[in-house]
């Protein structure tokens, strides 16, 4: 037993010191802690007051350095109205808009006749305009009350329905207001008449049609009649005037109606306001004629003066051509034209993927340039407003409406055609043919012929984008040879660039890209490189000429700020935001009241804000110019350059590209139907 305490005495003795030092350690543990954690806050203290003196250093240099600076160079300035507030009616059009465009279209017009010692700077930087004036909304027009509709709803067939209210979402109430009828259709998912001879890959593989209006004219409808039309030098002239509104706002109470007979198989019909000026596009450069060479017409002119409707018809076979099918409506931003169409074989109205006939089933075309892998039913590169229709008899007519506005042109069973613009004028060209080879020949007699390209343009070419260095591209340059594939040209896309800069070449990867191109001179063979119509603004000042020297002279596109516009990339033109960074302006030219069917649903999807400045005029007017322009400028540089006949291709176009330029089909899938669908793609823009 005294072993056995003796034992229990020691254990307890041995578990009393072990429990002091735990004590010990435990404290010395909790005191580490402690300091730890001050010296973390001390760090933490530390770090945001160098963040501050950073800050406050900052704040201090771009105060009394960069400021001033950019004030100098006119960075910040404003030399503008202030930008329109929020739900603003703001003019689509000025008076500096008109100077500067006839400026631009005389520039456009003799830049050939341009002697080339004339110089860069004389040639591309002479359009001068006067100062900005403030230009007020145009003064709405009084009108009676609007007529209900009458008993005549009912005898209007399905087929001869034209749409009294287009909208997303029309309602009985709306369209009752505008006088119109109003009687709901079954929804129609009948696909596409005929079975495509090919399904398209990509995209909607079945067509399915509008809907039949649920608004629509009754036959007695009351819009423009004529007040005035008498016979003229050239052909008719006269006004039209309404006394009902339309439901849209800024209706034009009374328009100038003018016939041109231009030559025997020309006639030209112009809509316009009488009381002020409107957008007109200045391109293409169409012939003026002020005395008319004809002798014996193809045509004859008809008109109604209690319904304000026209004809055109072929005088060989009395056969209506263009033929006024609903009642005209002339807004500000909106016009509606609708004519009967003498069958259903009507071919155009590009740039389209739905083939060379166009279905008159209830479809639509939309025109408004962007940047849009082709796929059928969407808008895509370009604009081309021109059709080309075969007539029972088996001659050929066109018809080219000029105008550079967005439009939806819709095509319904009767067989007609109506035009839906949200700018501009009413400008129509009728070509008589009677040959379809024929009326091509007449529309480019007015939008101009197509340019002579180089000889070895028309050789094999060899692009692609990412080959990533210049000698994965004398690579594939020399593979290509060695296969003995015939070829004339090698291409680079933009990423041989610093950046993606313009006017820069990689360093890195493409920095032997010159004795590349020199190597495939020598082997009596042609080099084309690629070129974003976007400058970068985030290079340092000084250091990127073409930003530098573009902000000097004013070139650059512009915000409502009166400042250099930022994002923009392809020539449609596209923007890697849809409108900016910080949106677009709510007004009527972001948000018009009527849309046409975009993709995106909204006119500056994928683009520039409708409100940003151009040269000639604001982006809702000259978006679908853009391209067009672009191949202007390049090609007589290419003339001055280089003293040689240029080779200029471009992905956006517009009716007139043809003198400058080729069309390039943008980023076709590569498969059979898009190989196969080019075809009718090219022939189908006019």
């Amino acid at each position: 037993m005294v072993q056995i305490s003796s034992k229990l005495s020691q254990t307890a003795k041995g578990d009393g010191e072990a429990a002091a030092a735990a004590a010990t350690l435990l404290a010395s543990k909790g005191a580490t802690y402690q300091e730890k954690k001050k010296r973390h806050l001390q760090c933490v203290v530390t770090g945001l007051m160098i963040l501050f003196g950073l800050w406050l250093t900052t704040t201090i240099i771009i105060i009394l350095i960069i400021a001033p600076y950019c004030r100098e160079r006119n960075l910040l300035g404003r030399h503008s109205l202030p930008p329109p507030s929020l739900n603003q009616n703001v003019p689509t059009y000025s008076e500096t808009d008109t100077h500067r465009l006839h400026a631009y279209r005389d520039w456009v017009k003799n830049m050939g006749k341009k002697e080339i010692e004339c110089g860069i700077d004389c040639l591309f930087y002479s359009l001068d305009a006067p100062v900005e004036k403030q230009t007020q909304a145009p003064v709405k027009p009084s009108f009676t009350s609007t007529k209900l509709p009458s008993g005549q709803c009912e005898d209007v067939p399905l087929s001869e329905r034209f749409d009294c209210l287009p909208s997303a979402s029309p309602n009985q109430e709306d369209c009752v207001a505008r006088g119109c009828c109003w009687k709901e259709v079954p929804k129609r998912e009948k696909p596409f008449p005929a079975p495509r001879i090919h399904q398209p890959t990509h995209g909607f593989s079945q067509d399915v049609p509008l809907n039949i209006p649920f608004c629509y004219y009754p036959k007695d409808y009351h819009g423009y009649h004529f007040t005035n039309l008498t016979p003229s030098d050239m052909g008719y002239q006269g006004y039209m005037s309404r006394n009902s509104p339309s439901g849209y706002s800024g209706d034009v109470g009374t328009l100038y109606f003018e016939v041109r007979m231009e030559t025997d198989s020309r006639i030209r019909i112009k809509i316009t306001d009488s009381s002020q000026a409107r957008w007109e596009t200045p391109l293409p450069i169409v012939p003026v004629v002020n005395k008319s060479s004809a002798t014996q017409t193809l045509y004859k002119f008809k008109a109604r003066l209690n319904d304000g409707t026209f004809t055109v018809s072929r005088d060989s076979t009395d056969q209506p051509l263009t033929e006024a099918a609903a009642p005209l409506t002339y807004s500000d931003q909106f016009l509606q034209l609708s004519t009967i169409l003498p069958s259903h074989f009507i071919y155009g109205l590009g740039e389209h993927l739905d083939g060379l006939l166009l279905d008159t089933f209830w479809t639509r075309r939309v025109l408004w340039n962007l940047d849009q892998i082709p796929e059928p039913g969407k808008n895509l590169y370009g604009s081309h407003p021109f059709y080309l229709a075969m007539e029972p008899s088996g001659e050929a007519h066109g018809v080219f409406l000029l105008n550079s506005n967005a439009m939806d042109i819709v095509l319904q069973p009767l067989p007609a055609l109506t035009y839906r613009v949200i700018g501009g004028v009413l400008d129509l060209y009728v070509f008589l043919g009677p040959t379809p080879s024929d009326v091509v020949r007449q529309y480019t007699e007015v939008v101009g012929r197509p340019f002579l390209p180089p000889y070895w343009s028309l050789g094999y070419h060899q692009c692609r984008f990412g080959y990533g260095s210049t000698n994965r591209t004398r690579e594939v340059w020399q593979r290509t040879r060695d296969a003995g594939i015939p070829f004339d040209t090698q291409w680079n896309d933009i990423d041989y660039m610093k950046d993606h800069n313009d006017f820069t070449i990689s360093s890195d990867t493409y920095k032997n890209l010159p004795q590349l191109v020199q190597d495939i001179h020598k082997a009596g063979m042609h080099y084309v490189p690629i070129f974003d119509p976007g400058v970068s603004a985030s290079e340092t000042p000084g250091t990127y000429p073409p930003w530098d020297e573009g902000l000097h002279l004013g070139v650059f596109v512009r915000n409502h700020t009166n400042q250099p516009f930022i994002g923009k990339d392809m020539n449609e033109p596209s923007n890697f935001w849809s409108g900016s960074s910080k949106g677009c302006l709510h007004n009527n030219l972001e948000h018009p009241p009527f849309l046409p069917a975009v993709e995106g649903g909204s006119l500056y999807y994928h683009t520039l804000c409708m409100s940003a400045q151009h040269h000639v005029g604001n982006h809702y007017n000259v978006h679908n110019l853009f391209g067009l322009t672009e191949a202007i400028s390049t090609n007589i540089a290419l003339q001055l350059v280089r003293a040689k006949r240029p080779f200029v291709i471009s992905r956006s176009t517009f009716p007139g590209q043809g003198v400058y330029g080729g069309h390039w089909t943008g980023d076709v899938w590569s498969d059979w139907f898009n190989m196969w669908q080019s075809i009718a793609g090219q022939l189908g823009k006019g």
